[in-house]
């Protein structure tokens, strides 16, 4: 090699066999090859260049280019290296600043330069026009030889520029009009090593080509009211410049959400008030949701056409331009106290007639629900109804509540039970510290003077035991009964009479139910009939009776006396001079079949009875006005005459309940299960305590949130013992108090070992101290300081109303 000319001189040691190769002027075969040891290389040495390591044997002569790979190149690695030598790197010359929509780009590659690559790179410098950069145009084989090149780069779409292998971000390989872009020139050898670059800073493109309105981002308000749509240049409308609610396509998802639909209302510049002039780059776009959504639905908000949205020079942007998809935010949440919702949806299948039914008392009947039963209180005291809406609160009356299994029985009036659309409401529960939410009285309109569930089981003979859940308090007292008599009927709870002595009379009622018009429903399921042997006679079911004739009204199943039906069910009325009329059933009536029977009389005297919702023969008209009785309303047994059987839901009008009322009751209270579709579970959007679990050592409670809480609005920060208050009750217990001592993680059961709190934790764990032996009675409870000391991620707090509940 000692001849005055430059070589190539490749050196490869492979650190896995120890083969050490000489290569010389890119020559595939080695000048020399062999063996040497496997050790790996350290740091303890310099490297040394034109000598031995400590400055002896010094190279005389002239080094240029050393490199040095942490891999073993292959011979055509080599060949390639050696191709590149003898050649000075390229000189390239970055492109003029300015441009109309074109570049002239010159660069100079020295021979030879074939094999390596020529790159230009745009990204966006001061400007946030271009959302797709940056753009990187590789250009092909013919473009790098070597010599003076000089391209026309044209800016509205850089796939179509001469030469040029691939661009990035493709199809959206547009460069934005007036953007400031530094503009890179890069050639790369073989092995991608960068052999020269050149930018320039601010190369500014304006653009002499149309280029279309995009939509940039859509921003969507809190309360789902808005989109706020980003464009990107000033936009106008076809007529007259100024966009239209016609010039927007809205689309909506369910997603099995609880909002039916979307639509857009209006368009405005977003101050949300002031009209659009043309040119605004920012669309408030208007909204109204159908239903409360639960924070599944989504809305996308697009141009309408292709031909409705232009900029200023006329270009239209593409029908296919979109905000995406928009998650509507849960909505009408009715209190930030309630943790969770669920909808409940009533088919209007099993409302009769053809428009609706006002302030009708609809019966929700849910066998069981683990949420429910898991977040809920134990008494059931805060489960509340809305409307479709999420925060207008109807009244409801809880006939049965099994906190164990989420089992419901309640009573909620409706405002307006479609017959034509289902009718959606929401059951909320899940707050601790709530009173009673229950209305009772509010269930029933002013028509019912009584409502009887007959579900008690404190059932003694005593006055009153029995209550009436309108607002008239007729109570019922019992009599030849007790608790025994309590059980399952045709909804929740009912009573068992025996045919012998079980009655019940509604206290101070002789005066009261007399009247025209009048209304009376209830559940039977008999157990004799009067053709049963042992019977023989008419079986009572209740009424307002005298001593002696006229009465005021019966039901009874006739033994068929008289010319009368036997084993047949009657509803007779008397009137003042003595004269009855009946009407009575098509059919007899079956032992052990619950039966659903109303009868009617109108202030004319028309009687209807009905049974199941299906409307008996004949109606008569009672001349005359309905007699007074002297004794109580009694039911299981008049004058004697006793049933054998169950009575459950009894209820009197002071006015005639339409036929649409009756066949809706009978639908809904038969088949409750099939009247109603129970959703899932959806949670209070902001953050709360779901649940607080105490430590058996009382050494701690477990306080679990519905996310990821911090100590900041900014969303950021660990909670510490501060943020928390205790509320400690002794109830007569030997513990006089309970101390909150820390809070850490969760992920030790000895406070000096648990983890600190970092902030995002769902489960905080509260140290305790105790003052004292707790015996079982006394109670702590853990909640918020206050109102701004414990924040979601968001930045929403968790109310101080919020609360593990008391622990024992």
């Amino acid at each position: 090699l000692n001849d005055g000319e430059w070589h190539h001189v490749v050196a490869t040691r492979d650190s896995g066999t120890g083969e050490i190769k000489i290569y010389v002027d890119g020559s595939t075969t080695p000048e020399a090859a062999g063996t040497g040891n496997t050790n790996s290389l350290t740091a303890s040495t310099k490297l040394a260049i034109g000598s031995l390591q400590g400055g002896v044997n010094y190279f005389t002569g002239i080094l240029d280019d050393l490199r040095v790979y942490n891999i073993v190149l292959t011979p055509a690695d080599i060949a390639i290296l050696y191709d590149q030598g003898g050649t000075q790197p390229p000189v390239l010359t970055a492109p003029s600043s300015g441009g109309s929509g074109t570049a002239d780009i010159d660069f100079t590659l020295p021979e030879p330069a074939t094999d390596g690559t020529v790159k230009i790179t745009f990204t966006e410098n001061g400007t946030s026009l271009d959302a797709n950069d940056p753009h990187v145009i590789t250009f092909n084989s013919n473009f790098k030889s070597s010599g003076q090149h000089t391209t026309l780069l044209d800016g509205d779409n850089l796939s179509f520029n001469i030469n040029v292998t691939s661009v990035s971000n493709e199809p959206n390989d547009l460069l934005a009009v007036n953007a400031i872009y530094d503009v890179k020139l890069e050639y790369q050898d073989a092995l991608g090593n960068a052999v020269a670059s050149v930018t320039n800073t601010g190369y500014t493109f304006t653009g002499d080509e149309t280029v279309a309105p995009t939509i940039d981002s859509g921003v969507l308000a809190l309360d789902n009211s808005y989109v706020d749509v980003t464009f990107s240049e000033g936009v106008y409308g076809a007529a007259a410049g100024i966009l239209q609610v016609s010039d927007f396509a809205l689309i909506f998802a369910q997603n099995a959400g609880s909002a039916t639909g979307a639509n857009i209302t209006n368009v405005t510049q977003n101050d949300g008030v002031t009209a659009l002039t043309g040119g605004e780059t920012i669309i408030r776009v208007h909204l109204s949701i159908t239903g409360s959504p639960d924070g599944l639905e989504t809305v996308e908000i697009k141009p309408a056409g292709g031909a409705s949205i232009y900029d200023a020079a006329g270009n239209a942007a593409l029908a296919t331009e979109t905000t995406g998809a928009l998650t509507l935010a849960v909505g009408g949440w009715y209190n930030g106290s309630w943790a969770h919702r669920i909808k409940i949806t009533i088919d209007s299948a099993k409302v009769s007639g053809a428009g609706s039914l006002t302030n009708y008392p609809m019966l929700i009947s849910i066998a069981s629900n683990a949420d429910i039963a898991s977040s809920g209180r134990t008494d059931g005291f805060d489960i509340l109804f809305t409307s479709d809406d999420g925060t207008s609160k109807l009244d409801h009356e809880i006939e049965k509540y099994d906190n164990a299994t989420g089992e419901l029985v309640v009573w909620v009036r409706i405002p307006s039970l479609s017959a034509t659309v289902d009718t959606d409401i929401y059951i909320y529960y899940g707050n601790p510290s709530a009173a009673d939410q229950s209305n009772a009285a509010g269930v029933w309109d002013t028509g019912f003077q009584g409502v009887w569930h007959l579900k008690e089981t404190d059932i003694d003979g005593g006055a009153g035991d029995i209550k009436d859940s309108s607002s008239n308090l007729n109570n019922i007292t019992t009599f030849g009964m007790d608790n025994t008599n309590q059980i399952p009927g045709k909804i929740a709870g009912s009573f068992d009479l025996d045919g012998i002595d079980d009655l019940f009379s509604v206290d101070n009622s002789v005066d009261k139910f007399e009247t025209q018009p009048l209304s009376v429903s209830f559940w039977m399921n008999v157990g004799h009939l009067p053709s049963t042997p042992s019977v023989g006679r008419d079986v009572y079911l209740g009424g307002k009776m005298n001593s002696s004739t006229p009465h005021s009204w019966l039901f009874f199943i006739d033994d068929g006396s008289a010319n009368a039906l036997e084993d047949h069910l009657y509803f007779r009325t008397w009137n003042t001079i003595d004269t009855q009329k009946s009407t009575y059933t098509g059919a007899v009536i079956a032992i052990g079949s619950w039966y659903y029977v109303t009868g009617t009389i109108d202030a004319g005297g028309n009687m209807l009875l009905y049974v199941d919702g299906v409307q008996q023969a004949p109606t008569p008209t009672l001349p005359g006005s309905m007699a007074d009785s002297d004794k109580p309303l009694d039911m299981g047994e008049i004058l004697g005459w006793e049933l054998d059987g169950n009575i459950d839901e009894l209820r009197i009008s002071s006015s005639v309940r339409s036929a649409d009322w009756v066949i809706t009751d009978y639908n809904t209270q038969f088949d409750p299960a099939g009247t109603i579709t129970v959703g899932s579970e959806v949670n209070n959007p902001d953050p709360f305590i779901d649940s607080g679990t105490l430590a058996s050592d009382n050494s701690y409670v477990d306080v679990t949130f519905s996310e990821g809480v911090y100590n900041s609005a900014a969303g950021s920060g660990a909670l510490d013992a501060a943020d928390f208050i205790r509320v400690f009750d002794g109830t007569g217990g030997t513990a006089t108090d309970v101390t909150i001592f820390s809070v850490k993680q969760n992920d030790s059961a000895t406070e000096a070992t648990a983890s600190a709190l970092v902030g995002g934790e769902t489960v905080v764990r509260v140290f305790l101290t105790l003052v004292g032996t707790p015996n079982g009675v006394e109670t702590v409870e853990i909640k918020p300081v206050d109102g701004a000391s414990i924040y979601d991620v968001d930045g929403n707090a968790v109310l101080v109303t919020y609360t593990t509940g008391p622990l024992t």
